[in-house]
Formats: C-alpha cells, sequence, structure tokens
C-alpha cells in the first residue's frame, strides 16, 4: 500500500516549526506492516493519503489528492477525528523530521 502524509500547517511555509506526532505515528504504524509511506508529492497516486493540521485557521490545499481514500486527522478538523487506534500508541517514526534533534511528548498514566 502506498500512503502518503500532508502537513498542513507546516505545507507552506518554507520551513518546518514543529513536528507532527500524529503522522510519525501513522508513518511507523503503516512502515511496521510493509506499506510505502511518504511525503504527499502532487500528481502522485496513493492508497491512502492523511492530512493533518492542529489549527483550524490552517489553510486547506488548493487541490485535491489523488487517493482512494483521504483521511483528516488532528485537532484543526474537529474533535471526532482520533488517529485509529491501532496507531495510537505506535512509538512515533522520527526519521519524518531528521532536521529536529529532540522530542518532548506528554504520557497520560490513566491510559497506560
Amino acid at each position: 500500500m502506498k500512503v502518503g502524509l500532508i502537513d498542513i500547517d507546516n505545507i507552506r511555509k518554507t520551513k518546518i516549526r514543529f513536528p507532527s506526532l500524529p503522522l510519525m505515528k501513522l508513518s511507523a504504524y503503516h512502515k511496521t506492516r510493509g506499506d510505502s509511506v511518504e511525503w504527499w508529492f502532487p500528481l502522485e497516486t496513493y492508497d491512502i493519503v492523511y492530512k493533518c493540521k492542529v489549527f483550524a485557521e490552517s489553510p486547506e490545499l488548493e487541490y485535491t489528492p489523488i487517493a482512494a481514500q483521504i483521511i483528516e486527522i488532528g485537532t484543526g478538523y474537529g474533535h471526532n477525528n482520533a488517529l485509529p487506534q491501532e496507531s495510537e500508541h505506535a512509538m512515533p517514526d522520527y526519521t519524518l523530521y531528521s532536521q529536529f534533534k529532540a522530542s518532548y511528548s506528554f504520557y497520560d498514566k490513566e491510559e497506560g
């Protein structure tokens, strides 16, 4: 399966300001399944494209990706679009944002 990732919050900026944890988790999950995962590229065809945004005010793409399925995730799209359960607890794929030397996240003791 060919998977494309789109970081909506950072796509129009000249450099990425913060990494997308949901996209890193989805990348790791799909790679463990043997899927091909890459940053979305216009005019490429994908089986699944994940569009992620944290901020509702981030502008959308000017055109629709070519994919059998397009999934919108992140709080920028509302509150009813959490990661699929099988990828929620995946160890993030840090290779997506190799320019960052450290990462920070929060641990919810109740979810364990």
